[in-house]
């Protein structure tokens, strides 16, 4: 399990990349839009560094519309976060225990 410090400071490297801000005047309540000035279509496209970030640690990938949903520095962190340390068989192991419980409803309605 990748730690959020780890991600932070990648998450944070990958914003001020963007931004032309320096990495030290990046704070977690910062706005993407307000603070970073970031625009919606450079919010959305950081989808794809985010996804790196993620499946560098065995993760699963983060959508533009995810991306695009962001409004702070630190719902970004916690997306990479969360999408890091969430892998592909826990995904498919919580759709076939969903599964399992539709059947066993559908069975008991019948």
């Amino acid at each position: 399990m990748v730690a959020r410090t780890t991600i932070k400071e990648e998450v944070t490297h990958v914003l001020a990349a963007v931004s032309n801000l320096p990495v030290d005047e990046i704070s977690e309540s910062d706005s993407l839009k307000n603070d970073l000035l970031l625009s919606a279509a450079m919010i959305n496209a950081l989808a794809h560094p985010y996804t790196l970030i993620s499946q560098s640690y065995g993760g699963r990938r983060i959508t533009i519309i995810e991306a695009g949903k962001l409004k702070t520095v630190k719902a970004s962190i916690d997306l990479v976060h969360k999408r890091a340390n969430t892998t592909a068989s826990a995904v498919k192991k919580k759709t076939a225990k969903k599964k399992a419980t539709a059947k066993r409803q559908v069975a008991r309605g019948a």
